[in-house]
């Protein structure tokens, strides 16, 4: 293969996605210019250009969107889907090069401080009886939240990919995924068992594994910035590591026990003792309003909302305790301010008149009130 011309395709792909980068939503002019001139190397040197994706690993799920509408409208691409399926094994190299080992053991550093932080609000809460802490403290104790990928691969080795047979392809992997499903059936639940790829900006919940899944796509600026200090990071992805902590433990997780099994383990007395204690922060949000004049509802936003007060609590708390002993307080002071800039700039939105209409009627307030509305119960802001 002509390497020169791996090369310049390579450099190609290369300014394909820098031009992703600074747009982020490609106008239908732009993209249909980007697939035409991808479509014309893919006609022209199939084999050198699937060669030159190898290369290049980032944004694989943009890639693949576009590799997708070139295949469609161009049949000749065959050419390049047969290294396909060796460009799809090399996530599990390309994951670390874009999401590198460093940065998983910093996040998971971040993660065990915040559960211990977590843990230690959880014995201190005087609404809970001492049968549901210890339940809680198990399902904290237990729970594996995974950082950016796997620790454990999936074996594809047996999957067969047909580059002539699409619909085969399809029949294969859904045979395959069925027949996953029924070895797991009687068998216990395999917490480290990941349900969605590191390329997919997201996260996962789930119960009946106790298990979180926080993908190394959505671990970027601003939800962790390997280039910001601690501080900034636990007021950034430390927030939302407690605010996911808070729901295996509250109303949501209330109705799984440590081993994932659908045990409600709260009492009446739980309960009421936790409405009893949030009732101010429903009245709180209830009075919040949007331009058009719409009221949020405290009441159906509440465990979102007690999520975000308990998960910057405990990561506050976890930043406090990794700065030992530090006695210089103006260092302190702007540590704090960098902890909670970072919270603000990790939840910074921006929405139209009709998206903050219909956020403001689900279970998730508008983040310009989450932001202020922590701002007002944590006494550090005003310090």
């Amino acid at each position: 293969m002509d390497t020169a011309l791996q090369e310049r395709l390579h450099l190609a792909l290369l300014a394909q996605r820098r031009a992703f980068e600074a747009e982020r939503m490609p106008t239908y002019e732009v993209r249909r210019d980007r697939l035409e001139r991808l479509l014309k190397m893919t006609r022209q040197h199939g084999d050198a250009l699937a060669a030159a994706m190898a290369q290049d690993f980032g944004h694989r799920a943009r890639q693949e969107s576009l590799l997708a509408d070139v295949f469609t409208v161009e049949s000749g691409a065959r050419h390049a889907i047969k290294h396909l399926r060796g460009w799809m094994k090399a996530r599990r190299v390309a994951t670390p090069l874009h999401f590198p080992p460093e940065h998983k053991a910093r996040v998971q550093v971040i993660v065990a401080n915040v559960v211990s932080a977590f843990s230690q609000r959880v014995e201190a809460a005087t609404w809970m009886s001492p049968a549901t802490k210890t339940m809680a403290l198990a399902k904290l104790r237990s729970l594996y939240f995974g950082v950016g990928y796997p620790e454990r691969w999936q074996d594809h080795s047996s999957l067969v990919v047909d580059p002539a047979d699409a619909l085969g392809n399809l029949r294969r992997i859904a045979q395959r995924n069925y027949g996953q499903a029924v070895a797991r059936l009687g068998q216990p639940a395999d917490s480290a068992e990941w349900c969605i790829a590191p390329q997919w900006p997201g996260a996962v919940l789930m119960f009946h594994q106790n298990a979180y899944n926080f993908a190394a796509a959505l671990l970027q600026a601003p939800k962790f910035d390997p280039l910001a200090s601690d501080a900034a990071n636990y007021g950034a992805i430390g927030a939302i590591v407690g605010h996911e902590l808070s729901h295996f433990v509250d109303t949501l997780g209330a109705d799984y026990d440590a081993s994932g099994n659908k045990v409600r383990w709260w009492t009446a007395a739980d309960l009421a003792g936790y409405e009893a204690a949030t009732a101010p922060l429903v009245r709180q949000y209830s009075n919040y309003s949007i331009p058009s004049g719409e009221h949020l509802d405290g009441k159906l936003m509440l465990v979102e909302n007690v999520a975000d007060l308990a998960g910057l609590g405990a990561a506050y708390d976890a930043y406090r305790r990794a700065l030992g002993d530090q006695i210089d307080k103006e260092s302190v002071r702007r540590q704090d301010r960098e902890f909670f800039l970072g919270y603000a700039r990790a939840w910074r939105s921006r929405y139209t008149e009709d998206g903050l209409r219909k956020q403001a009627a689900t279970d998730h307030a508008p983040e310009r009130f989450r932001i202020a509305t922590v701002a007002r119960w944590s006494p550090t802001v005003w310090e």
